[in-house]
C-alpha cells in the first residue's frame, strides 16, 4: 500500500477500537439524543418568519411545534427515568438502550426510499424529506402548497415517532418486566 491509505486505515482502526471500548464500558449508550432538542428549536424558530406565507395556503406549523414539544418532554422523562433507575439491572439497561437506539431509527425518514435517499436522516440528511428541504420550500417566492403540506406532515410524523420511541411503548414495558 502506498500514499495515504495506510494512515487512513490505521486512523479508522483506532477510531473503531476506541468506539468499541467506550461502548463496552458504558452501561447506557452514549448517544446524545437530547442534542436534537436545541437543533429542532433553532430550526423551528427560524421557520416562524414564514407564518405569513403559510396562512394564505391554509397551512400552519402548530402540529410541528407540538411534535417538537413532545420530543423535548420525552427526552426529559427518559433522562429522569435513567437517573432514578437501578443501572445494575440488565433488563432495565436493555430497555433504556433500545429506546435510545430507536430515536435514531425514527429520525431516518420512513417515508422515502433508502435506495433513492441513502441519507434519510431528517435533520442531517439530504433530500426532500429533511427539515432543510422544508425551509428551502418556504424560502421560495412561489411555493407548492400540496408539496409543502406533505413535507410538513411527514416531518411532523417522523418527529412524533422519535418522541414515542423515547417514551417507550407501554406494552413493551410490561413484556420486559
Amino acid at each position: 500500500m502506498s500514499g495515504r491509505l495506510p494512515a487512513v486505515a490505521l486512523t479508522l482502526a483506532q477510531v473503531a477500537g476506541l468506539s468499541l471500548m467506550k461502548l463496552s464500558h458504558d452501561r447506557i449508550l452514549p448517544l446524545e439524543y437530547t442534542a436534537y432538542n436545541t437543533l429542532l428549536l433553532e430550526h423551528l424558530i427560524s421557520l416562524r418568519k414564514y407564518t405569513d406565507k403559510l396562512e394564505p395556503q391554509g397551512l400552519t406549523l402548530s402540529w410541528l411545534y407540538s411534535a417538537r414539544g413532545d420530543y423535548a418532554r420525552a427526552t426529559d422523562r427518559l433522562k429522569k427515568a435513567i437517573a432514578n433507575s437501578d443501572l445494575h439491572n440488565e433488563k432495565i439497561i436493555q430497555y433504556f438502550n433500545v429506546r435510545i437506539m430507536r430515536v435514531e431509527f425514527y429520525f431516518l425518514s420512513q417515508y422515502v426510499s433508502a435506495i433513492n435517499y441513502p441519507y434519510r436522516h431528517i435533520l442531517i440528511g439530504r433530500g426532500e424529506h429533511t427539515l432543510e428541504a422544508l425551509m428551502e420550500q418556504l424560502s421560495r417566492v412561489q411555493i407548492d402548497s400540496s408539496e409543502l403540506r406533505k413535507q410538513i406532515a411527514l416531518f411532523t410524523w417522523t418527529l412524533v415517532g422519535a418522541a414515542n420511541a423515547l417514551s417507550g411503548e407501554v406494552w413493551e414495558v410490561q413484556r420486559n418486566f
